[in-house]
């Protein structure tokens, strides 16, 4: 499986905020995709599994985007604290 330019860029940085910016706008263009999904709500087939595994699968690589940014931030909060 090849990755993205953006996945190899973030595999190689070793600066967190490089990685976090890169993290964030991949999570911004999941939330207007999200909102345009929620826009258009009765164009999907929701009868059929596969817009369930559309919507939940953004959902969920959302909710993860947020999560790992959380948890990064307070691991520098923390690192930053001990120096």
């Amino acid at each position: 499986m090849t990755r993205t330019v953006s996945e190899n860029k973030i595999l190689s940085e070793t600066r967190w905020i490089a990685a976090k910016l890169i993290l964030q706008s991949r999570g911004f263009s999941i939330l207007l995709i999200l909102v345009a999904v929620l826009r258009a709500l009765g164009d999907f087939d929701w009868a059929n599994i596969g817009s369930w595994f559309f919507f939940g699968g953004l959902g969920f690589m959302l909710v993860s985007f947020i999560i790992l940014l959380v948890v990064m931030e307070k691991r520098i909060d923390k690192q930053s604290r001990n120096y």
